[in-house]
């Protein structure tokens, strides 16, 4: 079967299934917190803290937990699932392509996590108390920087699926050990983090998001560099994920 053709069968299948699934009721639960300190701060003050409202909440809610568990709980899924299903002996006993299944599976995840990407921010803009136009302005910016570390982040997690028994685990290492660590270490270590870059990202919008830089005396990088960074790790983690699926020894279930 060639490449191609392989994709979009498993694509077409698993897209859907992925849609139907818990995991995707998981991910739509954890893209609701966000919106409830901003609810909450609303009721409290009004309009009079709308902008730091939303700036911290996504500097250090979105950015720091939310959107690496979203990436987590969808990235994950892209090979283990199979895994745990069994449903991995179709690969194994078919002449197909295991890096296009690996792609293939990715691609079925990615697009459910960035939808829901998209309701997490829609949701904030909603509970968000003070003017519209003011509350778009901010959450643009956002909703740009979080698509691309929601891809960043979940092919991650795919790669670690692809390559690791318990991937959950592992992946929770990386998202809430490594990266913590990579992004408080002195000097350029932090460049390594995806947060780190997601920061920075954002922070190129300039307006608030400079202001709560300043507060936090956080060194960024611009915009584009973080950028080229974020697209390199994704591109590093795909070529990972697919010799991963590739090499690894799936044990075949009977019956």
């Amino acid at each position: 079967m060639n490449f191609g053709l392989t994709m979009w069968i498993v694509f077409s299948t698993h897209v859907r299934r992925m849609v139907r699934s818990k995991r995707m009721l998981l991910m739509l639960a954890a893209a609701m917190l966000p919106a409830v300190p901003i609810f909450l701060i609303g009721l409290r003050s009004g309009d009079a803290r709308q902008v730091l409202a939303l700036t911290n909440v996504t500097w250090f809610l979105v950015f720091q937990v939310v959107a690496p568990v979203i990436a987590l709980i969808g990235g994950t899924a892209a090979v283990a699932e199979e895994v745990v299903d069994g449903t991995i002996n179709w690969v194994l006993v078919r002449p197909v392509s295991r890096p296009a299944f690996f792609l293939a599976r990715w691609l079925a995840v990615l697009l459910p996590v960035l939808l829901v990407g998209t309701v997490l921010v829609a949701a904030m803009v909603i509970c968000s108390p003070g003017p519209r136009h003011v509350t778009l302005e901010l959450m643009s910016p956002t909703w740009r920087t979080l698509m691309v570390g929601l891809v960043a982040y979940t092919t991650v997690f795919a790669a670690i699926g692809a390559w690791f028994k318990r991937p959950v685990i592992a992946g929770l290492g990386y998202a809430f050990a490594m990266e913590a660590l990579l992004a408080n270490l002195p000097g350029t270590t932090p460049e390594l983090s995806v947060v780190h870059l997601l920061r920075s990202l954002v922070a190129s919008a300039g307006g608030a998001w400079m202001d709560i830089v300043t507060k936090t005396r956080l060194k960024v990088i611009s915009g584009d560099d973080a950028m080229e960074q974020l697209l390199w790790l994704t591109a590093i983690c795909l070529i990972i994920g697919c010799i991963a699926t590739r090499r690894r020894q799936f044990g075949l279930t009977v019956g």
